[in-house]
């Protein structure tokens, strides 16, 4: 997760530095990241070991007793609304709890990587609808966290209690930490939009929001959106 902490405050004093703005003039600004990927964090906003990426599919798998246990494709798709792929960050917490119980019992907060970069910019641990959709453990038609399946995955709560709060993609996440805004060299009234996952703030920024617009993404991953 640091070097997502690196690039934001470079990206955010070259994005300065390009555009010939005062800092002290940025009043909102907002990030994306990646979707599917876990951070974890103690009690203390500490995290509790490397990121696990969307693109590590180490966690196969638990994937699929998780699937097994939603009842297939067809289970999962009708509980979820999305099916479940090792990608999603679902199995990558029980993976976590078997392999790294010593850490999993230290959690306190499960957050995605542009959840993180607001949680750094603002204190808040929240995390936006679109975002939440690709966990694998959010429910997409009741818009909420599907909490019997974390506690399926581990009785104590822990999981719930580790919970961000779900907020609307319209939503401020706050104001700028005053160390965070003196750090990236902006004002510290500046406040934070939700933000969201990478592809969704993609089609936004290419003008994908009327049907006839097709996107095309390729990179790490290769997706076409409308």
């Amino acid at each position: 997760p640091a070097q997502g902490l690196d690039a934001l405050t470079l990206a955010t004093r070259r994005a300065l530095l390009a555009a010939d703005v005062d800092g002290q003039a940025i009043l909102g600004m907002g990030v994306s990241g990646q979707q599917h990927g876990l951070v974890l964090l103690d009690d203390q906003g500490r995290v509790l070991r490397p990121a696990k990426l969307w693109c590590d599919t180490e966690t196969t798998e638990e994937n699929d007793r998780l699937l097994r246990h939603l009842g297939g494709e067809r289970g999962s798709l009708e509980r979820l609304g999305v099916v479940i792929a090792p990608g999603y960050t679902v199995s990558k917490l029980l993976w976590t709890r078997e392999q790294h119980p010593e850490i999993f019992s230290r959690i306190a907060h499960v957050l995605l990587p542009h959840d993180y970069l607001n949680y750094w910019l603002t204190g808040r641990s929240c995390s936006e609808y679109g975002d939440a959709s690709g966990t694998g453990y959010f429910n997409v038609r009741t818009r909420q966290w599907d909490l019997q399946l974390l506690r399926d995955i581990d009785p104590s709560g822990r999981l719930q209690a580790a919970l961000p709060e779900l907020i609307d993609a319209h939503a401020a996440v706050g104001t700028v930490l005053p160390g965070i805004a003196e750090h990236l060299g902006i004002n510290p009234r500046a406040r934070v939009s939700s933000g969201g996952g990478d592809n969704m703030m993609g089609a936004i920024g290419t003008g994908n929001i009327k049907p006839g617009a097709i996107t095309m993404s390729l990179g790490s991953s290769g997706t076409v959106y409308a």
